[in-house]
């Protein structure tokens, strides 16, 4: 199996359901922290790409995954704060 597949196959089932608790998602801490990191590995897979360095490409697409992931908790984490 691909390195890619493997990783987007443990976000995807391994991803631990308490991020998904309603009680779990009153800190905005999770959501940062899964953001800053997806950032970080976006711009290290950046950096690999111009550097011509394997993995490069899987680098970037799990940062992007991760950066999305962030995202849409703080969203939600935001739309719960509202009510």
């Amino acid at each position: 199996m691909p390195s890619g597949s493997l990783s987007a196959t443990v976000v995807v089932f391994y991803l631990p359901q308490q991020i998904l608790d309603p009680s779990f998602m009153a800190t905005d801490r999770i959501p940062r922290i899964l953001s800053l990191v997806g950032l970080a590995l976006i711009e290290t897979g950046t950096a690999f790409k111009l550097n011509h360095l394997m993995g490069a490409e899987t680098v970037f697409n799990v940062g992007a995954v991760v950066l999305i992931i962030g995202l849409l908790l703080w969203a939600i984490a935001l739309l719960r704060a509202k009510r």
